[in-house]
């Protein structure tokens, strides 16, 4: 049997007809020298430096210094000094290795604490944690022990390699990825065949950088009795609003029956996790071959723990993350390049033929840009892409310049032009539901994407995709992306949802009252409501025809509120300078939110965080609205 290796990829080399192991490494050898003279070998190249958004690394037997976006490093944690630090404390504490397997002699007081500390970081502090040597193995090890010949495995075909391994020796189902409806067929058609029935996904799947629509998941498995695990091995420090991942931005922490993830991303070491039930955790940790005959994790593993504490403590880095993800992404889109439906750090670039981008993956390297050129079998054959990983420590010049890079070779190759043309995976819905409730989750999916991501966030495919619902139904029910998000702006401003209305009612006070309750609430829903902070931090950066269109409208229902209620109360010459105390009030109750929502702590010496402080500024707002009414003559 021949190979043409043009055509061909690792996988057609793992088994070829006739020829023992020997002739098969062989001719894979020769395979591999091919690559390099094309210069498609960007594979196990060797890296001079440490894990970082630059990098040294072997070219051709010569060190080169590269920007890079092979790490998956995605806060920085693996440089961060208290990280560091905390290793080193630990191996000069207990030594360089456990010596042993957790179950006869290698599980240390500080395996215990970070069984707790990730378990806790979850919320899960009822239940427990197993921790495994690499992620790869949590999700490996895990399945091949819970899942047996009489029980099947539903998993997404888009799920880790490390969750394939894992169902080797159960019964398992995929379905298309994200595919509600298929989804719910096999759970549908799988009861009361299996002794038990597991779904398995991804929160963030490794390759597009796509969000699963988890909620809409998790019913369809409750509704058919079955259980869920869930690898947010890319998600977790990136995603929600405490960076506790897409379960969090989901709202499922306390509800998944299995999380597991990785300790080599965001967390910036080795390792991994499973979290369940504390009696299901006896089991895995006492009947897991790798538990029981597999060395733990080194002292160092106490870096972990501090990194775990970092993602708390210093938010900063997954602000700086988002704000390179979003300018990256940008930069990328407007080249004309296909970055598919990602909603995370994983950005590709998405190209389909495999040649073209390899020879793309050369010349960035020639560039001075260290990428992973994606080919079959880690994705489909016409799905080839260049995949990057965006860090928190890349500066704007790491990002120019390998934009500029892209720019280049987009004139060179027309990738543009030749790239893949298929939209992001459809995320199926099934029967259209209740089109309120449909609505409802569309306005949600605005908001979780915005907390996160900001206005450039809000594009329809990735609305469509948090929301669970085919991009189709947005036009259907709001005619437009801006239409909808312009609806969500309106549902979070107290302005548009509770002054027009008031101002068509009688106000014998002369709206008195009604003038304190919308500064104080304007004042206080900026407190509590993110959204509403990214808004008015939007009105002030940029200049969006919906934002114009919203501020019209609010100036409009101002002007309508106070000219028909203040003015014939006042007098038409009196309400000028009430008007003019209501705009310094409203402008400084904008001000104070923004210096809140920008991590500001005081200002004229009020603690603008503390509920004091704030309750401080309320009791002002009251007493100048009352000195502005106490003499209506005056």
């Amino acid at each position: 049997m021949s190979i043409n290796f043009t055509t061909a990829t690792f996988r057609d080399f793992e088994n070829i007809p006739d020829f023992d192991i020997v002739k098969r490494a062989e001719i894979f050898y020769d395979f591999l020298d091919y690559m390099k003279s094309n210069g498609h070998m960007n594979y196990r190249l060797k890296n001079n430096s440490g894990c970082s958004s630059v990098m040294n690394v072997d070219i051709g037997g010569k060190p080169n210094d590269f920007v890079s976006f092979v790490s998956n490093d995605y806060l920085g944690f693996t440089q961060h000094p208290k990280v560091k630090q905390a290793a080193i404390e630990g191996i000069q504490k207990y030594g360089t290795g456990a010596g042993a397997s957790p179950l006869i002699g290698g599980h240390f007081v500080f395996h215990d604490d970070l069984e707790k500390k990730i378990s806790s970081f979850f919320g899960r502090k009822q239940e427990e944690a197993v921790i495994f040597t690499t992620g790869y193995t949590a999700n490996s090890a895990t399945l091949q022990i819970l899942l047996q010949k009489e029980d099947i495995a539903i998993i997404d075909m888009a799920v880790h390699a490390s969750v394939h391994e894992g169902c080797a020796f159960t019964n398992t189902k995929t379905f298309p990825h994200n595919n509600l409806d298929a989804l719910e067929h096999i759970l549908k058609t799988s009861e009361n065949k299996f002794r038990t029935k597991l779904v398995i996904i991804d929160g963030i799947y490794s390759q597009d950088g796509d969000v699963s629509p988890l909620k809409e998941i998790y019913d369809l498995v409750k509704k058919y009795n079955a259980y869920l695990m869930v690898d947010d091995a890319h998600g977790v420090g990136i995603l929600g609003e405490t960076g506790r991942g897409a379960l969090e931005e989901a709202g499922l922490m306390d509800k998944v029956d299995f999380i597991t993830g990785t300790f080599s991303k965001t967390f910036g070491n080795v390792g991994g996790y499973v979290i369940c039930d504390k009696k299901l955790a006896a089991f895995i940790r006492f009947q897991s071959r790798q538990q029981i005959f597999s060395a733990t994790a080194p002292p160092s593993t106490m870096g972990i723990i501090k990194a775990i504490e970092l993602v708390d403590e210093e938010p900063m880095w997954r602000m700086k993350l988002w704000e390179n993800i979003n300018y990256f992404k940008k930069g990328l889109n407007d080249i004309g390049l296909n970055t598919g439906s990602t909603c995370s750090a994983i950005v590709p670039v998405k190209i389909g033929d495999p040649n073209l981008t390899g020879d793309v993956g050369k010349l960035l390297i020639e560039y001075g840009v260290y990428t992973n050129p994606i080919l079959y079998p880690a994705v489909a054959r016409k799905d080839a892409r260049i995949r990057m990983a965006v860090m928190a420590t890349h500066e704007k010049k790491h990002l120019d310049k390998t934009l500029n890079a892209f720019e280049d070779i987009n004139n060179k190759l027309q990738i543009a032009k030749n790239l893949i043309t298929t939209m992001p995976r459809k995320v199926v819905q099934g029967p259209i539901r209740d089109k309120e409730k449909t609505k409802q989750k569309l306005l949600a999916a605005v908001g979780k994407i915005l907390r996160v991501k900001g206005y450039s966030g809000l594009k329809v495919s990735k609305i469509a995709a948090v929301a669970g619902f085919d991009k189709k139904l947005i036009y259907e029910y709001f005619g437009s992306t801006d239409k909808l998000i312009d609806e969500y702006i309106k549902s979070q401003d107290y302005w548009s949802n509770n002054l027009a209305g008031g101002a068509d009612n009688d106000f014998s006070d002369g709206g008195k009252e009604l003038s304190k309750i919308a500064l104080i609430n304007q004042f206080e829903s900026l407190k509590k409501n993110k959204e509403l902070q990214k808004i008015i931090l939007w009105e002030l950066s940029e200049h969006k025809p919906i934002l114009r269109k919203l501020a019209d409208e609010r100036e409009e229902m101002g002007d309508v509120m106070f000219k028909n209620i203040t003015d014939p109360y006042f007098g038409e010459e009196k309400a000028k300078r009430f008007r003019a105390i209501m705009a310094l009030l409203i402008s400084g109750a904008y001000y104070l939110n923004i210096h809140t929502a920008a991590n500001g702590s005081t200002f004229c010496g009020l603690d603008m965080k503390s509920e004091d402080g704030r309750s401080e500024i309320e009791k002002a707002i009251v007493d100048i609205v009352d000195f502005a009414y106490q003499d209506k003559n005056k």
